[in-house]
């Protein structure tokens, strides 16, 4: 039998995360004292692509996707009107995850800013991105008040962490084009960059958290079964 304890497991992936942000900390304190890069710091470093804190957090969005799915089936099952409502979350985090790693979102701001001949174009993402908040907010609204205060407190907790990933992440994004603009070269991603993902995967552990919370208030126990 496999039991899953929240604090444990929240225990698990925040101990996973600080060592990741005390590595990039130390490369980034590295390289402004000595103006050097520490090779292997690359490997751990917030920003980049191909990394490990990348993987680690397209993992922990799919881990919470997988989470939700079970929530969203059980709930299916017993007839609850709000099992929509989780499996669109579902799908949301399975999108992040994939996001994370290929930059789907980039992919469609290149579309509206260089397809579509709309004005305004470089505000496109950023109202888009407003619009889909604000309708998830209004579309959520009840699900959001049928939930327990303390899991509905976590949930509101991981939006504003993300919010305030996205504005750290605005301004830095402002930096480093006129730091290219200047110098013609691509500079390494700094604290800012460190923050934001960081703010990014605290959010997502403390939906972890409240999503396994939840589970052990409503869902007790889930058996599966292969049928031949």
């Amino acid at each position: 039998m496999l039991v899953l304890s929240p604090k444990r497991v929240t225990a698990v992936l925040s101990a996973f995360a600080f060592v990741l942000l005390l590595i990039s900390v130390v490369r980034n304190v590295y390289q402004q004292l000595t103006g050097a890069e520490l090779r292997i710091g690359t490997v751990f470093s917030f920003g980049d692509q191909v990394n490990v804190p990348t993987w680690y957090s397209a993992s922990l969005m799919l881990l919470c996707a997988l989470l939700l799915l079970l929530i969203a089936w059980e709930r299916h099952q017993n007839g609850d009107r709000f099992a929509r409502h989780w499996g669109f979350l579902s799908l949301l985090f399975a999108f992040l995850s994939v996001n994370e790693v290929v930059y789907l979102h980039r992919r469609l701001f290149v579309f509206f800013l260089y397809v579509l001949p709309l004005p305004g174009k470089r505000l496109i993402g950023f109202l888009l991105l407003v619009g889909f908040t604000v309708g998830l907010f209004l579309a959520y609204r009840k699900f959001l008040a049928h939930l327990p205060k303390r899991i509905l407190g976590s949930f509101l907790v991981t939006g504003a962490l993300y919010f305030m990933a996205v504005v750290i992440d605005k301004f830095d994004k402002r930096d480093y084009w006129q730091y290219v603009a200047a110098f013609g070269t691509e500079r390494s991603p700094g604290l800012l960059t460190t923050a934001d993902e960081m703010l990014e995967l605290i959010g997502v552990i403390i939906l972890i958290h409240a999503v396994l919370s939840y589970m052990s208030l409503h869902i007790k126990e889930l058996r599966f079964y292969i049928k031949n």
